[in-house]
């Protein structure tokens, strides 16, 4: 399978300037080869294990004041990237070489409580 990215951004386009303070907020996605089984799999990405990236790499300012705010994401993206979301290679095994076909086929994406949070109590 292909290791994927899950990109979350609040929209920003200019990499410079105020805007440019605002990180999008990526978390890897590994994948298993399916295509025989067509197995559906089911991932769970907490908003802690999401990664601040910048276009050119963040200033040790933008470091320490990068704070995810679910409320200002405005995109939600999915890449094959030569770039895991810790900022290393995406190795061979799960990127690919040369041209070669992919794809990742995407039933729901869903907002879910966080495991550490109670259900909400039901009305009797």
């Amino acid at each position: 399978g292909k290791t994927y990215k899950l990109l979350l951004s609040d929209g920003s386009k200019s990499t410079f300037g105020p805007s440019r303070k605002s990180p999008s907020w990526q978390a890897d996605i590994p994948t298993h080869d399916n295509r025989e089984t067509e197995k559906e799999e089911i991932l769970e990405i907490p908003i802690t294990s999401l990664k601040p990236s910048w276009v050119f790499g963040p200033s040790e300012e933008e470091q320490k004041m990068a704070k995810f705010d679910v409320s200002a994401m405005q995109e939600l993206g999915l890449m094959l990237s030569l770039k895991l979301s810790d900022g290393s290679p995406n190795p061979v095994e799960t990127f690919g070489q040369g041209t070669f076909p992919f794809s990742l086929k995407v039933s729901s994406i869903e907002a879910v409580p966080s495991s550490s949070t109670p259900p909400p109590k039901s009305e009797q």
